[in-house]
């Protein structure tokens, strides 16, 4: 079988990855992203994990199928809790919510913070993991969006420091911890937890996409709701609307300044 054929969102997943080690693919599904980096020469080797066996025969047939069996391991196993610290270079976790990715990363710290890098793409409470990751003494180094069949799907790639934080950082040789904008929020920060820091930073064109549709949505939403009788829910539901649309309005002046 030929070169495998990613989805846009899991190509700017893989897109992420700059280790050329070994990559560790947790709830692989089909092992999709590593049988494309070992095709794309960008990883040595990995080991496909899923937490359910379908998925796992699944990834095994499709590695089996593009012949590269000494290049991807299987492993049945929940999070990373079948890893080992310093087994896998770069891990990536995608396509799962928020929540669940706060719960992998934090039952299993020392694999993590063993990682050059981890890559996730959450499908839910992006937020919050953000928020998680800085707490937690990540950075968040990268961020890219895409916007696939009408869905914007946000990513990240996060460093552990090892050694704590500081203006000179010398616990990465790359030296971008120091310079993680997220520290550096001021009163950004809540637009940036929301958006994402390096997305508004770098004004990526997907994202603001996304906040002018936003924008136009809460407005559309909340002419609606004035078109009702007064009560107290739709009163809160207003509040809501405009608290919503206020955000993607702040976010899209970082497009004008």
């Amino acid at each position: 079988m030929g070169k495998i054929r990613l989805s846009h969102r899991l190509r700017a997943v893989a897109g992420l990855v700059r280790g050329g080690g070994v990559l560790a693919d947790i709830g692989t599904d089909h092992a999709y992203i590593p049988i494309f980096l070992i095709q794309e020469g960008r990883i040595h080797s990995a080991i496909a994990s899923d937490v359910g066996e379908g998925p796992l025969l699944r990834a095994k047939e499709n590695i089996a199928s593009h012949g590269l069996e000494g290049h991807i391991q299987t492993r049945l196993c929940d999070g990373a809790t079948g890893y080992a610290p310093n087994e896998a270079d770069s891990y990536v976790l995608a396509g799962m919510g928020g929540r669940l990715m706060k719960k992998i990363l934090s039952e299993s710290p020392e694999v993590f913070r063993k990682a050059q890098e981890i890559i996730l793409q959450p499908q839910s409470e992006t937020e919050a993991l953000r928020r998680y990751l800085i707490q937690a003494g990540y950075g968040i180094v990268g961020e890219d969006m895409v916007c696939e069949d009408g869905k914007y799907y946000p990513m990240m790639r996060a460093l552990a420091c090892r050694q704590g934080i500081a203006s000179q950082d010398p616990c990465r040789a790359d030296g971008v911890l120091s310079q993680d904008p997220y520290r550096e929020a001021g009163e950004l920060e809540e637009i940036y937890y929301l958006y994402g820091a390096h997305l508004l930073r770098g004004r990526h064109p997907i994202l603001r996409a996304f906040l002018e549709r936003e924008d136009a949505i809460c407005s559309k939403v909340e002419a609606e709701l004035r078109a009702f009788p007064e009560t107290p829910a739709r009163r809160d539901r207003i509040l809501q609307m405009e608290r919503r649309r206020g955000l993607a309005q702040a976010a899209l002046a970082q497009y004008r300044d």
